[in-house]
């Protein structure tokens, strides 16, 4: 059995707005961008707006239709999505964008696509969700 991966995402709350979404019904339909999650990965969002990680979530399903699209303010994709459900949320400081360059995070570009290679970043991130 493989082991569970982390991700980190970028979750762009113009286009969606995430927050709404898992306070009223505790997920959100994600298009990996062809990458392989899988059931029971962990995934933690960078939210654009707010340029912090926010939200950890877990893979509970992959390639299932779109069921949040009352969430988007532009009409999202209808390819199969992963549905991310909340584990919890950090309101703190110490996952802010400046916080996370200390620990690997490169910014930019690099973060609009999902990624899982960079330990040291997750477990940092993973480390203050523990707190």
């Amino acid at each position: 059995m493989e082991k569970n991966r982390r991700w980190l995402v970028y979750a762009n709350a113009s286009r969606c707005n995430h927050t709404k979404a898992f306070a009223e019904i505790g997920y959100v339909s994600w298009n990996p961008h062809n990458r392989k999650f899988r059931e029971g990965d962990i995934v933690y969002m960078f939210i654009s707006t707010d340029r912090c990680v926010k939200f950890k979530t877990i893979v509970s399903a992959v390639n299932v239709p779109r069921t949040d699209q009352k969430y988007w303010s532009t009409k999202p994709s209808n390819e199969p999505t992963c549905k991310l459900n909340f584990i919890a949320e950090y309101n703190g400081s110490l996952l802010d964008e400046e916080e996370l360059k200390k620990h690997g995070f490169k910014g930019g570009g690099s973060i609009e696509l999902p990624s899982c290679g960079n330990d040291e970043l997750l477990d940092y991130i993973e480390n203050v969700f523990l707190k």
